[in-house]
């Protein structure tokens, strides 16, 4: 990034503000402008003695006039960089071995105009005094100088405190600089920033993160990732990135069916979704009214969303039994569409104690029909005479069965071993709003034939409270615990899982029949 200049002219350099008083004579005025020697003696002496012709006088005596253009020769400028610059020359030895107290120095400034007219310039002088043979090539380092620009300088000589100035005014351009900014860190990195010689080319480089995009550079329209410039002045540029147009692809209901094509995308990009519905769903459209379950969407500029729209297929009723219907699910038992005391599907319906016929407002041990007020003074329905009366009873009576007594026919309530039956041989699907009813519960749907039924999560009754309606369904089966008799058999629903299960025979819960 940096560039060597070098001149080779005979020259000298331009002058500023901190000075040295060696540099100037005790009048304060230039002896020599480039153009003449003004204030010089002229002497046609072949000698090259300075002091020749009387006293210095306190070096305000004029020494013969030394061969101009072969004292010095400028070399240049090396080692240039953003604020400093290494400035050098070659005496010549052959000239100036005979002058006492020579040294010389540069005069620079970031104006031309100040180095030719002398006016806010800066001196800097050789710390090395030219004493005779050991005069040869000598160097300055400039520091502090304003970066970037142009730097203009021009070269003298102190012959016994006088000062020659030789040449033209030349000039060498400092490095430039380059700021190359993101203009948020968490959003991408960029390369580039530097110091370069004036008049070189730089690359720039824009990585963006993950789903992020380049937006654009504050100096220019362009997009590209990698760009190169020109540089002939300090700069700063910035990267703009910008969080790239999220796509949403979602399910009015993930147990219904599956979908694709969610993710960050560019402007104008065309995206496929799709929409996959499970077995014993159907898809039906999108949240926009298209109805093709795969499509091409373009991405305009902001987050969109697209919802797929599942219901399931609608309940195939196989018959009728004494006013009720049922399903046909490919098992051992048709199953009913509703519970006991519900006249739809989604309805709750009423709730019953095992063993018990007819719902009630109080469920415990001291309203169960079939004790006498505890656990352990069971009735009817016992196999152990720590619990009560046994009578090895362990299937409920047709004339304790809620479903045979309230829908008669052949009607009855689902044995454990039925229960266990529907659980394996049907997928059960939660939902929390059942084809838009609003009512939570699982879809039970055979793996035969794909026909379902409906169980709504209805909670159940234990004392005086209904307990987890809408997020849990508990239904009876007609089979006792026989390690436990005070408990019976029952299946237990939640959102995230299904559990064959045993309860207290008092609470009430829901009953859903068989044929």
């Amino acid at each position: 990034m940096r560039k060597k200049h070098f001149l080779f002219a005979a020259l000298f350099f331009a002058a500023l503000v901190f000075g040295f008083s060696a540099c100037e004579n005790p009048n304060g005025d230039l002896l020599n402008n480039g153009d003449d020697n003004t204030g010089i003696t002229d002497n046609d002496s072949t000698t090259n003695n300075p002091d020749q012709g009387g006293d210095n006088n306190g070096g305000n005596t004029k020494p013969t006039t030394p061969e101009l253009p072969t004292l010095v020769a400028t070399g240049g400028a090396t080692d240039v960089a953003y604020s400093s610059v290494t400035l050098w020359g070659r005496i010549n030895t052959d000239t100036l071995w005979a002058f006492p107290n020579v040294k010389w120095g540069i005069e620079y400034a970031m104006s031309k105009n100040n180095v030719i007219y002398h006016t806010t310039i800066t001196k800097k002088i050789c710390t090395t005094e030219l004493q005779g043979m050991n005069a040869d090539e000598y160097s300055v380092t400039l520091a502090g100088l304003e970066g970037g620009k142009m730097l203009y300088y021009n070269a003298y000589l102190l012959i016994n405190d006088i000062k020659y100035i030789y040449g033209e005014v030349d000039s060498v351009h400092l490095d430039v600089r380059l700021t190359v900014n993101s203009n948020n860190s968490s959003y991408g990195t960029v390369t580039g920033s530097g110091d370069y010689a004036f008049g070189d080319e730089a690359t720039l480089t824009a990585t963006p993160n993950e789903n992020y995009y380049l937006e654009g550079w504050s100096d220019c329209d362009a997009t590209e990732l990698t760009r190169t410039i020109t540089l002939t002045c300090d700069s700063s540029i910035t990267a703009n990135f910008v969080l790239k147009p999220y796509l949403t692809v979602e399910t009015n209901n993930s147990g219904y069916g599956t979908v694709s094509g969610s993710g960050y995308y560019m402007l104008g990009e065309e995206v496929t979704i799709t929409a996959t519905p499970k077995f014993g769903f159907e898809f039906v459209e999108w949240n926009d009214g298209n109805t093709d379950n795969q499509r091409i969407i373009t991405m305009g500029n902001a987050d969109v969303t697209y919802t797929a729209i599942f219901e399931v297929i609608p309940m195939v009723i196989a018959g009728t039994e004494n006013g009720y219907d049922y399903v046909d699910l490919g098992l051992s038992v048709k199953w009913a569409t509703c519970n006991v005391g519900a006249t739809t599907p989604t309805g709750y319906g009423n709730y019953y104690a095992w063993g018990e016929t007819e719902p009630k407002t109080t469920y415990n041990w001291s309203t169960y029909k079939w004790c006498n007020g505890s656990y352990n003074t069971l009735t009817k329905y016992n196999t152990s005479s720590s619990c009560g009366t046994v009578d090895n009873k362990i299937v409920l009576e047709l004339a304790d069965d809620a479903a045979r007594a309230n829908w008669g026919g052949a009607w009855r309530m689902p044995t454990d071993a039925e229960w266990t039956e529907l659980c394996t041989k049907c997928t059960w699907t939660w939902t929390s709003d059942y084809n838009g009813t609003g009512v939570a519960g699982r879809i039970v749907t055979s793996k035969t034939n794909g026909n379902h039924i409906f169980l709504p999560a209805a909670g159940d009754r234990y004392y005086d409270d209904l307990r987890s309606a809408g997020g849990n369904g508990l239904y009876w089966s007609s089979s006792l615990n026989t390690d436990g008799p005070d408990d019976a058999w029952n299946v237990n629903f939640l959102s995230d899982n299904v559990n064959r299960f045993n309860g207290f025979r008092f609470c009430g819960r829901s009953v859903r029949p068989v044929l």
